[in-house]
């Protein structure tokens, strides 16, 4: 996990929201992006169900910059909800769900799929994704790059 010599400095502080539910790849970006854009305040939700749940809130203050994995289960195995849940091949497109609330309310603008699926084998019906979508990678410069350009925006 590179951490570029030169920390990233905005007015104020970021606040980014993070869909994944790999435990250690949600830490692990938490403390990039903590350590990257000093003073960040990151949120972590690890299920689709979660997300869905917290729309209005997000909607109400939402965060600058939304990541999501494109690959979330939609809620913890102890969930009841888990039985009457998705079904499993939504799995694999949890993430990009997820980001088409987010249009509905006017936030797609603000969010990254984030995802180790390479923009060229996205599905023809989620071509829709391709300018929100960034490869997840060792090196965290197209995440960067990506993350400042919608920071610019806000």
């Amino acid at each position: 996990m590179a951490i570029s010599q030169k920390r990233t400095r905005t007015a104020k502080p970021p606040r980014f929201l993070l869909l994944e539910d790999n435990w250690q790849h949600a830490e692990t970006l938490k403390v990039w992006l903590e350590a990257e854009f000093l003073g960040a305040d990151v949120r972590v939700m690890d299920t689709a169900k979660e997300f869905q749940h917290g729309l209005d809130a997000i909607a109400a203050d939402p965060p600058d910059v939304i990541i999501l994995d494109m690959m979330v289960r939609y809620t913890d195995a102890d969930d009841a909800d888990s039985i009457t849940g998705s079904k499993d091949e939504d799995f694999f497109t949890a993430g990009a769900r997820c980001y088409d609330l987010l249009a509905s309310r006017n936030l797609a603008a603000r969010a990254i799929l984030y995802s180790v699926i390479d923009k060229d084998d996205l599905r023809k019906e989620l071509a829709h994704l391709v300018k929100a979508h960034v490869q997840k990678r060792e090196d965290k410069g197209d995440l960067l790059a990506k993350i400042k350009c919608l920071l610019k925006q806000v």
